[in-house]
């Protein structure tokens, strides 16, 4: 069960405060109501790019686009208002810096996430950095 109130957005800070007590849930969610069924049970829902294939059917998520990542995180934003939503930024929507921050920015602003997910290591350091600095 959430340890986060519903009716309260958690951030950051009520992360760390959680670390080495009650476990985190996270999961993830493509829709509305998907959103809303798992509110009292999820302190966080993960927007995947996994929903190219799951939802539309495609071979792989290569041919998920911003905008569809946009659109879905508005769809978990309103079934579930108050739950911290960490959205996956799709291939190829960070390959520089300047991609990166305005992807990231679109996301959060019109998506209404809380948290962008890229992949990668070391060598994304700088585009994370611009984003985080964003």
């Amino acid at each position: 069960m959430s340890a986060v109130s519903p009716d309260k957005k958690s951030t950051p800070a009520d992360l760390r405060a959680r670390k080495g007590g009650v476990p985190l849930v996270c999961l993830t969610c493509y829709t509305a109501p998907m959103a809303r069924l798992l509110d009292p049970v999820a302190d966080r829902r993960l927007g995947g790019d996994s929903r190219g294939s799951v939802v539309y059917g495609f071979d792989s998520t290569l041919p998920v686009t911003v905008d569809m990542m946009i659109q879905h995180c508005q769809a978990v934003r309103r079934g579930a208002p108050n739950c911290m939503v960490l959205v996956a930024m799709p291939y190829g929507s960070y390959a520089t810096e300047e991609i990166g921050v305005l992807n990231a920015l679109r996301i959060m602003k019109e998506g209404g996430a809380d948290v962008v997910k890229m992949q990668g290591g070391r060598e994304k350091a700088s585009i994370i950095r611009a984003i985080a600095d964003a």
